[in-house]
């Protein structure tokens, strides 16, 4: 059909949009079903047509939440994903943001912290299903090399953040380059902390591009059905 349709939540039926965000009738037991296929990592691929079903309570609030912020966070890192902007145009403080969105669209909690007084940490992502999983994030808007000394900084700040973020992994992302000596750091502290220079930014943001909204969508449905 050339009209635009809806899903109607309480009929559970496909409508014409006039009539859908006009029910007639009360929304009772609402519950999201995809069917369809999904383009991105092969491993992820369904090889055939799925379904699945969510049903009302937390499941449904993992669902929409999660696809809400990451689509967000793709939306607003569109330009980047599609090569119209380039990170180095961004000033200190977009680039904050910037990290902020991509923690978002990687399924992230984020928050970016005040100008002053963050003690070193620019921005903060949780796991949404478990805020004991989180990451300290330093974002370096540099063009040259990122030394051992802004790691330290931030271990430091790990250790006098609050007691429910003393066990967050690290990360450093900066438009420039790492250091040896930080590399070094990386590579025998793997499991705490993470970097990325340009480049992995870069690669990132190449990866987005073969991804789509449905991506998000089942990925998301598939998280909620996990859940008890």
């Amino acid at each position: 059909s050339e009209q635009p349709r809806a899903w109607n939540w309480a009929r559970s039926t496909w409508g014409l949009t006039e009539y859908v965000h006009q029910p007639r009738i009360p929304l009772i037991n609402p519950s999201v079903r995809f069917i369809g296929k999904v383009a991105g990592n092969p491993a992820q691929i369904p090889t055939s047509t799925k379904k699945l079903v969510l049903s009302p309570g937390h499941q449904m609030e993992v669902f929409l939440e999660g696809v809400l912020r990451q689509v967000s966070a793709h939306v607003e890192l569109g330009a980047f994903i599609a090569g119209t902007k380039e990170i180095l145009q961004l000033s200190p403080y977009e680039f904050e943001h910037f990290v902020a969105a991509l923690y978002a669209r990687a399924g992230f909690k984020t928050l970016v912290t005040k100008a002053s007084g963050d003690g070193g940490i620019d921005v903060i992502a949780v796991f949404p299903t478990d805020a004991t999983d989180g990451l300290l994030i330093q974002a370096k808007r540099y063009s040259g090399g990122v030394g051992i000394s802004v790691i330290r900084e931030l271990i430091g700040a790990r250790h006098l953040a609050s007691a429910d973020r003393k066990l967050y992994r690290l990360a450093v992302i900066t438009t420039g380059r790492f250091t040896k000596a930080s590399k070094a750091a990386e590579l025998s502290h793997a499991a705490e902390i993470e970097l990325y220079d340009y480049r992995a930014l870069a690669d990132i943001l190449q990866s987005l591009r073969t991804t789509r909204f449905s991506d998000i969508y089942y990925l998301q449905a598939t998280s909620a059905a996990d859940l008890c």
